[in-house]
């Protein structure tokens, strides 16, 4: 059963939050009240279901989908604030891309969000391997910089947060990605045909531009020249979905099986 907790502000947009359970939706209110509207009529957008058995995870919905998973309540709440805050716009200079962030050693890869379901079927398996996933449905970039930001732009009272999974079944800790910058080290497009390898320095600029979805008006020159100087030092590369641990090599920069 679910339980509504509040909605909140999020810029343009308006976001209904509720749980499974009365002291979550309590103090979830309490840790967004900076953003808290009154809107009964705001829409139910994310759903928090606590699990009260061992064997099975706490979830994040985004409608009537699955936005995250872990066994970690902490994570949870940590994706929501992350999912709210990519409503909102970004600061200058930074953009919003649809592509999904993942940080090994202070360093950032970028993947096709077409993938998330899969990338999330294969997270324990990249956790082993040092990869940490920003758990949000977009990455926020500073293409001048070439740096990943992970922002906290809801920023969420902390001792609200932890109240809200006192006494919630925690079966392993999965620390999340600190606020910060991290430089981009690899951005991994699709590519259709099948190929895997190096991405041209001109066909990962117009596959970068065309993954923004907030942060600039029309693409000018200037965006061109400063997206282009961006994969001088990030590395483009290509994959495609063709076997079951694509994903995985993907992310490992790994090649794929002959």
């Amino acid at each position: 059963m679910w339980v509504d907790s509040c909605a909140v502000e999020l810029g343009t947009v308006r976001a209904g939050i509720r749980t499974n359970t009365e002291a979550a939706a309590l103090a979830l209110a309490r840790a967004f009240r900076d953003r808290v509207v009154d809107d009964p009529q705001a829409p139910r957008n994310f759903s928090v279901q606590f699990s009260p058995r061992r064997d099975d995870a706490h979830l994040l919905f985004w409608g009537g989908c699955v936005a995250a998973r872990s066994f970690d309540p902490d994570r949870i709440l940590r994706s929501l604030s992350d999912h709210l805050g990519a409503h909102l716009p970004p600061l200058p200079g930074l953009v919003w891309v649809t592509s999904l962030p993942y940080v090994r050693d202070g360093r950032a890869v970028l993947l096709p969000s077409r993938f998330k379901d899969d990338l999330r079927i294969v997270d324990r398996q990249l956790r082993a391997a040092g990869y940490v996933a920003v758990d949000t449905p977009r990455a926020l970039v500073d293409f001048a910089s070439a740096q990943l930001v992970v922002p906290d732009f809801v920023e969420a009272d902390a001792g609200a947060l932890a109240d809200a999974t006192a006494g919630v079944l925690r079966r392993r800790a999965e620390p999340t990605v600190a606020v910060g910058r991290y430089p981009v080290e690899r951005w991994v497009f699709i590519d259709n045909g099948g190929e895997w390898g190096p991405v041209s320095r001109a066909a990962a600029t117009r596959a970068a531009i065309l993954d923004i979805v907030d942060g600039i008006t029309a693409p000018d020159q200037d965006l061109v020249t400063t997206v282009a100087r961006f994969f001088t030092t990030v590395r483009a590369t290509s994959m495609f979905p063709g076997y079951t641990l694509a994903m995985v090599d993907a992310v490992l920069d790994r090649s794929p099986p002959r």
